[in-house]
């Protein structure tokens, strides 16, 4: 199987904070996009806070679990809802979750990545900064003008080792 390190898929800003009390944006931006793959879709998870998306000015949670197209702008949060009261923000996440991502073409796996998501803010203060660290991205380019056989419980089982050495 060939692997290279994915140079294009998840875009991030370097050294930035989020934090939901001084930020204008709705939470810790990712854009997701395979300009080589026009059709590729991502498939996300996230064992901590969740995912939003912002269109038109609204806020859309997504599940701890779900799928977007390609060039696709997602935020993370550390709350649970937008219904939750502000007494209660900052209190869903640890300070360190991982985002896992499945890239893929119609059923083919084409990359997959890994996100750590961070504060160094004790759980119990109010106003809590989060920034993200780009793990591990693989990507798995055609061969002989054909997809790799890349199976789930590869991918699955490459995933879980990049988070157990962190």
């Amino acid at each position: 199987m060939e692997e290279y390190e994915m140079v294009q898929g998840i875009e991030m800003p370097v050294e930035y904070g989020w934090s939901q009390e001084v930020s204008c944006v709705p939470g810790l931006p990712f854009k997701l996009s395979m300009a080589d793959w026009p059709n590729a879709t991502f498939d996300i998870s996230v064992d901590g806070g969740h995912f939003v998306l912002w269109v038109d000015d609204k806020i859309i949670p997504m599940d701890s679990t779900f799928s977007v197209n390609n060039d696709t702008n997602i935020y993370w949060v550390d709350y649970l809802d937008e219904t939750e009261t502000e007494s209660h923000v900052g209190t869903y996440a640890a300070n360190k979750v991982y985002a896992d991502m499945v890239v893929r073409d119609g059923d083919n796996i084409i990359g997959y990545a890994v996100i750590k998501i961070y504060t160094h803010d004790p759980e119990d203060q109010h106003v809590r900064t989060f920034g993200a660290v780009l793990l591990q991205s693989v990507s798995f380019p055609l061969v002989n003008s054909e997809y790799q056989n890349v199976t789930e419980e590869y991918v699955k089982s490459q995933i879980e080792q990049i988070k157990l050495a962190d």
